[in-house]
């Protein structure tokens, strides 16, 4: 099962949890982790597509591509991880 399942970052990192900072330190890091991982893999892939897409498109054209498609993906991941960093932070002296 991926760490990062959206039912697993529902049970284990809701808003509830976030708000409070209640969550458990291995569990976050776990989901650190994945959402770090897919972050990366993410980011690669773009900038292939990138790539290819303006030997046929102006850049402006890719770039307006990437923030309809790919930013509605990476934002909600970017937060978990700063949210999660946040979290373990204030936990963990």
């Amino acid at each position: 099962m991926p760490v990062c399942s959206c039912r697993f970052v529902r049970g284990w990192f809701s808003p509830f949890h976030r708000q409070r900072k209640m969550v458990t330190p291995l569990i976050a890091m776990q989901v650190h982790s994945q959402a770090s991982m897919y972050l990366t893999t993410l980011e690669e892939k773009v900038e292939e597509v990138k790539a290819e897409m303006v030997r046929f498109y102006p850049e402006s054209t890719a770039q307006e591509w990437i923030e309809e498609h790919v930013s509605p993906v990476v934002v909600p991941l970017q937060r978990i991880t700063e949210e999660i960093r946040a979290c373990v932070n204030e936990m963990v002296p």
